[in-house]
């Protein structure tokens, strides 16, 4: 069928190894939209209703596949940045204490 033809496409095309910024995703589902529309339009048939039943759901299936991963990868990208932050935050308690240890004047 195209639609599931066109929806394989897409998952298969769409490249995850981009930064989670907007616009490196972004470029990145357009450039998948044009391979899985490629693919539905090649093996669709017909031209009524039904087709455009089809396109329109290819098209809801597309966004929604596309709003999915960019909320999981900034939601990812945002525990990757606490965890960092909070791994430096000790990093700099546990050199300050140091620092305050060999200053210390000894009574």
């Amino acid at each position: 069928m195209a639609y599931d033809s066109a929806t394989e496409v897409y998952m298969a095309s769409f490249d995850r190894s981009k930064p989670p910024g907007e616009v490196a995703l972004r470029e990145a589902h357009e450039q998948a939209v044009q391979k899985a529309m490629a693919a539905f339009n090649a093996s669709a048939v017909g031209v009524g209703t039904a087709r455009k039943k089809y396109d329109g759901l290819l098209q809801k299936f597309l966004k929604k596949a596309f709003e999915d991963y960019k909320r999981n990868a900034f939601t990812e990208a945002d525990v990757n940045w606490k965890s960092q932050f909070y791994l430096l935050y000790l990093n700099v308690f546990f050199l300050a204490s140091i620092f305050q240890r060999q200053t210390s004047p000894v009574y």
